[in-house]
Formats: C-alpha cells, sequence, structure tokens
C-alpha cells in the first residue's frame, strides 16, 4: 500500500490538473490508486491545503530549469509552442531521475518528434540539433555509451 500512496502523490505534485480534478472529486484517488482509508484521508487533506499549487509550481520549476538554462535558443524559437510543448512533455514524460542534462535531451527529442509529426515548424530544428548537440556532450561525460552524434536514441 505505501507503494501506492507515494506514486499518488508523486502524481499529485507533478500535476496541478490532478490536484484539481481531485479538490473536486476525491473519489478519483480510490478509483486510480489501492490507498487505505487512513492514505487516502491523508491525501485528501494534502490536495486541500493551500500550499499545494506552491508544491506543483515548484515541480514544473525543477523540471523547466534544465530546459531553459540548457536550450534558450530553442525555447526563444518555440516561441508561443513552448508553454504547450513543455505541459504536453511534463504530462507524458515522468521525470524518472534527477539528472539536469538528461531532461533538456529528452525534452529535445521530444520537440523533434514533434516537428516529424508536422505539429511544430521545422525552423526550430536546427537550434534545437544544436544545442541538443552541446547537452549530449555534457551525457557523454556520464553515460558515455549511450549519448553523441552516432547514438541519438536510447
Amino acid at each position: 500500500m505505501r507503494e501506492q500512496f507515494q506514486r499518488a502523490f508523486s502524481d499529485l505534485t507533478a500535476s496541478a490538473e490532478l490536484v484539481k480534478n481531485v479538490r473536486t472529486n476525491p473519489d478519483l484517488l480510490d478509483e486510480n490508486y489501492d490507498l487505505t482509508d487512513l492514505e487516502l484521508r491523508r491525501l485528501t487533506a494534502i490536495v486541500n491545503e493551500p500550499g499545494m499549487e506552491c508544491n506543483c509550481v515548484l515541480y514544473r520549476a525543477n523540471r523547466l530549469a534544465p530546459i531553459v538554462i540548457n536550450l534558450p535558443e530553442s525555447c526563444g524559437a518555440l516561441g508561443d509552442n513552448l508553454r504547450t510543448l513543455l505541459s504536453e512533455y511534463w504530462e507524458n514524460n515522468a521525470q524518472l531521475g534527477d539528472n539536469f542534462w538528461l531532461e533538456a535531451y529528452d525534452f529535445c527529442e521530444f520537440v523533434k518528434a514533434r516537428i516529424e509529426a508536422g505539429s511544430i515548424p521545422a525552423s526550430v530544428l536546427e537550434s534545437i540539433d544544436r544545442e541538443q548537440d552541446v547537452v549530449a556532450e555534457q551525457l557523454k561525460q556520464i553515460y558515455p555509451e549511450k549519448y553523441g552524434k552516432e547514438s541519438r536514441s536510447r
């Protein structure tokens, strides 16, 4: 049961939308997680705390920092698409680690997939490639077998 509590709390921290939905329908917790009554009451109380919004903001800020710092040109090139892309990326890509470089690299891969799908203009590809190469050089120091121009996919 403890694992389900931790997963639920993690999911709530990562999604302001989920917090909002659980506030209006607490049964969502019971429907999506195998929780004890005590865990359910605790999570419901946590969700209704005013500071929960701040918790969600801090989560997003921690994920935003590596992207903005390592991909400034790409963020600028994405312009009005950036906010939507970030939300979609965060919703569909759980933060599995705390690697600063990996978050930026994975975001590049995500954006490139959107470019290939035609939902983002190809004009941003040059800056994405250039900045991803810099990030890959850093990742090569940590994971030499996985990253670099010769090995872009994981």
